[in-house]
């Protein structure tokens, strides 16, 4: 062990309960996440409580070592490693704090499936859904305002808080309340979140034009800080700034959650296209009759799902270039039929899109059409060979009218770049996962990638987009959002020293990036072919 982690295991491991760890082999366990990167930490702290957290925090701070926060390290985007502090809150921060009638009180380590499963004895569930929601803990969802497939009906964790307590990077405790409706009780805020709330305010009303001029004009927008919709009932509500900061300006050590009502009843249907631009023109037509979810999945995925389960051989036709899994709520069967019915009537019979559908009412065949998008997607990882499905663009988003002609021009670019991908979106955010077949061992691949993605990113601010709908940007997309900002880019530097003068927190995301897309690239060997 050198003799940096040896004094920081010595010196922490006398102040807090949890873990201290510097050996090799641990370290490497946290040197990477589920994206492309791969960067070694100085130490992996395992907080026993916020207490552990906040002694860090100040240490970190007299040394001038960076923090960065994780929770199962799910995410694609390389937004929980670094060259420092890396403080896990998935091993002993876990506990659910407090279940009530619309609300729920956990800790940051908290799986959101394993809160899901505990939350249906009591009829209710928390709405947002990443697809790693089995693995994904409420840390990390609310520092990448993680959403999913029922973003439609759900809205994102954004929309869920009800208030958090997080540690600022002076080792201050503070609570940050949601704005709530005229009938809300007010809270009395302490002068630290007041002194907050008044720079934050000032900013904001300073570069008002400027963020209007550059507002992405889409439903899903988690690229840089959020400064576009922070006001409720005419109120700057900080909590909608925080959520989605990727841990940069404080980090979050127990949250209040409105939870909503388990659905009644749930319909799920299963449209086959002979091309994925009819697909995408269904798509936008079904967004508009009241779906709780509709996800367009390519040939790709469903040659996957057909290969590795006979069921699926069955299921899914040969000749399917996409699919469209949409899904609908209702209080009663007959209502729910009724949708049922209205969508095969309007995109199989009338408009002659799609050539095949199947519908289904009951909970274990609508299991059955989910895990097509939820189990297949993860098998990209699995493929024999050099060449995988890497999520190095992701989600990229539009105005959910323009998908048909933005996945032509998404085509364009990888046929130009000689490239094959996966594409996979949720229709009605306009939100689309592109993930081409690349080799992380070849370094010409790695001057292709730099290549796609700046022409991918470039035509989506074309389109008026933005290169993150969700997840943030963490190393894979930090390096762009100068480009797609502008003078707006100096605001969020602003925003961080606002909140974390001393950059201990998550350093090197969103903002004072230094990393270029394929840095920090995860050393990988070829395979024999």
């Amino acid at each position: 062990m050198n003799p940096e982690r040896a004094r920081i295991q010595a010196d922490l491991s006398g102040v807090i309960e949890g873990e201290v760890r510097c050996d090799e082999l641990f370290l490497q366990m946290y040197a990477s996440d589920a994206s492309i990167y791969e960067i070694k930490p100085l130490a992996v702290i395992r907080p026993a409580h916020t207490a552990d957290v906040v002694a860090v925090v100040k240490y970190a701070g007299e040394n001038n070592l960076p923090i960065f926060p994780r929770g199962a390290g799910s995410n694609v985007i390389g937004a929980s490693i670094g060259a420092g502090l890396v403080m896990d809150f998935s091993y002993s921060m876990r506990r659910v704090e407090a279940v009530g009638r619309e609300n729920v009180t956990v800790q940051p380590g908290v799986v959101l499936g394993n809160l899901n499963r505990q939350l249906r004895s009591h009829g209710r569930l928390l709405g947002p859904d990443p697809g790693t929601r089995m693995v994904t803990t409420i840390g990390g969802m609310l520092s990448l305002n993680s959403t999913g497939s029922h973003w439609v009906r759900y809205g994102s964790p954004r929309d869920t808080i009800v208030r958090m307590q997080m540690v600022l990077p002076d080792g201050e405790i503070v609570e940050f309340h949601a704005a709530g409706g005229p009938d809300s009780e007010p809270v009395d805020a302490s002068p630290r979140i007041e002194g907050l709330q008044t720079r934050v305010e000032q900013l904001l009303t300073t570069h008002a034009d400027l963020i209007g001029q550059h507002r992405p004009k889409v439903r899903l927008n988690q690229a840089g800080y959020n400064v576009f919709d922070v006001h409720v009932v005419g109120k700057l509500d900080l909590t909608r700034l925080l959520v989605g900061s990727e841990g940069t300006l404080g980090l979050i050590t127990e949250a209040t959650l409105k939870t909503e009502k388990v659905p009644d009843h749930r319909g799920v249907a299963l449209l086959f296209f002979y091309q994925l631009d009819s697909a995408a023109q269904a798509a936008v037509e079904i967004s508009e009759l009241g779906v709780a979810a509709c996800d367009l999945v390519d040939r790709r995925l469903l040659s996957l799902a057909r290969e590795n389960s006979p069921a699926y051989q069955r299921l899914i036709p040969l000749e399917a270039e996409a699919m469209l899994l949409v899904e609908f709520h209702a209080s009663d069967n007959r209502s729910l039929q009724d949708k049922l019915e209205r969508l095969t009537q309007r995109i199989q019979r009338r408009r002659k899109l799609a050539f095949d559908v199947k519908t289904t009412t009951q909970k274990t065949q609508r299991d059955f059409f989910w895990r097509i998008v939820r189990r297949t997607v993860p098998t990209l990882f699995k493929l024999r060979g050099n060449r995988r499905a890497i999520p190095f663009i992701e989600d990229i988003a539009i105005r959910p009218d323009r998908l048909p002609e933005f996945l032509k021009e998404v085509h364009r670019i990888l046929n130009e770049n000689e490239v094959t991908a996966s594409l996979f979106a949720h229709a009605p955010q306009g939100l689309i996962h592109v993930r081409p077949f690349m080799s992380l061992a070849d370094n010409r691949d790695h001057e292709t990638m730099e290549r796609l993605a700046k022409q991918l990113f470039d035509r989506v601010l074309e389109f008026n987009g933005t290169i993150s709908g969700t997840h943030g940007d963490g190393l894979s997309r930090s390096w762009f959002l100068n480009r797609q900002y502008g003078r707006l880019y100096n605001v969020f530097n602003e925003i961080k020293s606002v909140f974390d003068p001393q950059g201990l927190f998550n350093r090197g995301k969103i903002v004072a990036s230094k990393s270029g897309l394929t840095d920090n690239i995860r050393q990988v060997a070829l395979a024999p072919e």
